[in-house]
């Protein structure tokens, strides 16, 4: 018999949904967590799951819990194991713990959140952690812990062309605007080398960044001031692959000194690497794995501001070899992170909590 699988993604249980009950929440991370995911496993017989967003008046083998801390979440965890059902946690951000300096409203989660965290982490049959980080902070709460990627469905990635880039160079980056002070990390080296390069930034409103402190707030405006760039409106996936597919090297930058950060995802360079799309970035474990796996080609791992400067210094010099590290960087992401690929660990994670 197939065993259902509901998954509950942030504010859900908080929306009447009776006339849209396929509709995802949670933005990208919904899209790509659960509904790529859920389309992959849903066609595969040889699983015998379906994965279905949570709908009330069903009976369900087990629910996996996706950013959803609220009361009604907790009421339903509870309700889920007294029926005998599985329960799971999807660990997305670090809300264990709090340390360092935070750059912008809500960066730092808070106690309820932790609490909250911490209760539905140590009393879950499994638990799903979203980075390599975040695997090892879960595994203080609980035994049953696996590190599953974010994962790029490669069949809607435009076909790839190895596209040397000119002067200046493209420096590609999406996000959220207020995140744009991250920037800040490589500061310095930017300002070096801005005769030579354009930022690309695929994003919302500036106006996000009055939630950033006001000093953080001030030295982005002025970096931004000072740096060629252009802004390009957000608006999907798909829209942020056209960019990408137009050439360019990923850019990745993160000031590593708090716990929020260190619990990201790879998801942000990937998804241009899957473009055949090279990655400059900070050495965030997640960024380490995908580095570790592709050999380190198309993709440079910087430790220090010496490091980032010789990673623009390689890039503009004209001796790389753009067809080789692209066509790394997309095949990375194929081999590895790959809906399909990500999709059977899933399954077969969920399949060995059921004990089928």
């Amino acid at each position: 018999m197939t065993a259902r699988i509901g998954f509950i993604i942030g504010t859900q249980l908080q929306e009447i949904r009776l006339l849209h009950p396929d509709r995802i929440t949670g933005g990208g991370i919904g899209t790509m967590r659960f509904g790529w995911i859920a389309s992959e496993v849903n066609t595969n017989p040889e699983f015998d799951l379906t994965y279905e967003l949570y709908r009330p008046w069903r009976k369900y083998d087990a629910l996996i819990f996706m950013k959803a801390l609220d009361d009604r979440c907790l009421r339903l965890f509870e309700r889920q194991r007294k029926r005998g059902g599985k329960v799971i946690y999807d660990a997305n951000v670090n809300f264990y713990e709090e340390f360092g300096e935070y750059q912008f409203e809500g960066m730092r989660t808070g106690p309820d959140l932790k609490v909250r965290a911490e209760y539905m982490t140590r009393n879950a049959d499994g638990v799903i952690a979203d980075s390599p980080y975040l695997e090892s902070v879960c595994r203080r709460y609980h035994d049953q812990v696996c590190w599953i990627p974010d994962n790029v469905d490669m069949r809607q990635i435009p076909e790839h062309n190895t596209l040397p880039p000119g002067r200046p160079l493209r420096l590609l980056w999406s996000g959220q605007a207020h995140k744009l002070f991250e920037f800040l990390a490589i500061e310095e080296v930017l300002r070096a080398h801005r005769d030579t390069i354009e930022l690309v930034l695929v994003t919302n409103s500036l106006d996000q960044l009055e939630r950033c402190t006001p000093d953080i707030r001030h030295r982005t405006q002025a970096l931004l001031e000072d740096i060629s760039h252009q802004i390009v409106p957000f608006t999907s996936i798909q829209d942020l692959w056209s960019v990408y597919a137009q050439g360019g090297v990923c850019i990745a930058p993160r000031f590593l000194s708090n716990a929020y950060n260190l619990g990201h995802t790879e998801w942000k360079i990937t998804l241009a690497m899957a473009c055949g799309r090279m990655a400059l970035c900070a050495p965030l474990s997640s960024y380490r794995a995908v580095s570790e796996r592709s050999k380190g080609k198309g993709i440079r791992v910087c430790e220090t501001l010496e490091d980032w400067s010789s990673a623009f210094d390689e890039l503009l010099s004209g001796d790389l070899d753009w067809e080789g590290e692209e066509s790394a960087a997309r095949q990375v992401v194929e081999s590895s992170y790959d809906t399909r690929i990500i999709a059977r660990k899933h399954a077969e994670y969920i399949l060995q909590l059921l004990e089928l």
